[in-house]
């Protein structure tokens, strides 16, 4: 039987997150289907050897490993009083870490790149439905305006500004205003805590 040589890359994958969570102090393990961190072990989701998803399984260890490096858990912990709460919360810090990995490793901005867009490609990152619960429609009006104008993640411009209309919709137009005011800021927090 002959045997499959896979390219350079994906055989690098596994060898270079291991690395990486040791340069971090972190177990990596590959399974499942969702990226995610603990702050002590990552989770790539896996992928089957001949993907061509690969770049977005880079991409999410990026996102993961930024993180690890940047996130403060018990500030996280400390301020998720709710489910609403927590996923703000969530989205000002992926932006947040996200923004501070590009500046330390500027590639690493295309890397999660290939994720946004792999993950507008599947629907994941699109606007709510016009009938989404208003906490949906805050939640993913953030996620993908900050996300579009912070980070620069263009593929979702037209997806922020159809969010922006359905929030018009539900919100009064003060608080939509002073929403974006506050938002303003986001791209210069400094920490988990800010």
């Amino acid at each position: 039987m002959k045997r499959c040589r896979l390219p350079a890359l994906q055989r690098a994958f596994p060898i270079v997150a291991a690395a990486l969570g040791r340069r971090f102090g972190v177990e990596v393990v590959i399974q499942g289907n969702d990226a995610m961190t603990n702050g002590k072990v990552i989770v790539i989701p896996a992928l089957p050897p001949d993907s061509d998803l690969k770049e977005v399984a880079w991409g999410y260890l990026a996102h993961e490993a930024a993180h690890v490096r940047y996130t403060d858990f018990e500030a996280i912990r400390q301020s998720t009083s709710s489910a609403l709460r927590k996923q703000i919360t969530n989205v000002l810090e992926d932006i947040r870490i996200e923004k501070a990995l590009a500046q330390e490793y500027p590639g690493t901005r295309q890397t999660i790149g290939k994720v946004i867009q792999h993950l507008a490609d599947q629907q994941s990152l699109a606007a709510p439905a016009k009938d989404a619960h208003p906490a949906a429609i805050l939640h993913g009006y953030l996620l993908l305006r900050l996300r579009a104008d912070v980070l620069e993640q263009s593929v979702l411009a037209v997806a922020a500004d159809e969010t922006e209309d359905l929030l018009r919709q539900v919100f009064p137009q003060g608080a939509v205003t002073r929403l974006n005011g506050l938002l303003a800021h986001v791209g210069s927090l400094t920490s988990t805590f800010d």
